[in-house]
């Protein structure tokens, strides 16, 4: 008994390169159109020959799930790589910001704006200018500091009351 090879129709690429399953499964049909509107049984060649086209499959999904793996791992450093690049690029952009080039006087004029004008409790006193200032970065920091014109001018109401329920 001589057993049929594989047709490598099974494989073909022809009708739907995108997709060459698809072809291959249409060709399958063609090969044994007996087979498929029945619930018939191959014979022990058609058997064969299909099992055989079927471990072909097998061994090609299995080396497209590899592929597949590959590929992902190797996106993946790619993306980590992208991230720390992008992280550097912020950092050099951040060296060179426009706002480190404004002189400290300006800042200055630029703060005393938003020095509250009405009297501060004890307790909301750090969650207003100049000491929400204070705490952007080291150049706002020093700038904050190096003038006294920006604090001379709050106001903080004293007192119990100034410090909330807090001292009760």
């Amino acid at each position: 008994m001589e057993l049929l090879e594989a047709p490598d129709t099974f494989l073909a690429t022809e009708r739907f390169p995108s997709s060459p399953y698809m072809s291959s499964y249409e060709r399958l049909l063609e090969t044994y159109p007996h087979l498929h509107h029945s619930s018939a049984a191959p014979n022990i060649e058609e058997r064969y020959s299909i099992d055989s086209a079927k471990q072909n499959l097998e061994e090609k999904r299995g080396s497209l799930r590899n592929r597949i793996d590959d590929l992902t791992a190797l996106l993946r450093e790619a993306k980590d790589e992208l991230d720390l690049v992008q992280q550097q690029i912020d950092a050099h952009a951040n060296l060179i910001s426009p706002l480190r080039r404004i002189p400290p006087e300006i800042l200055r004029e630029i703060f005393q704006t938003f020095i509250p004008v009405s009297l501060l409790g004890l307790r909301d006193m750090t969650h207003a200018p100049p000491w929400t200032l204070l705490r952007v970065c080291r150049h706002w920091h020093d700038v904050c500091l190096m003038f006294g014109s920006l604090w001379s001018r709050i106001t903080i109401e004293g007192g119990i009351h100034g410090f909330g329920s807090e001292l009760c």
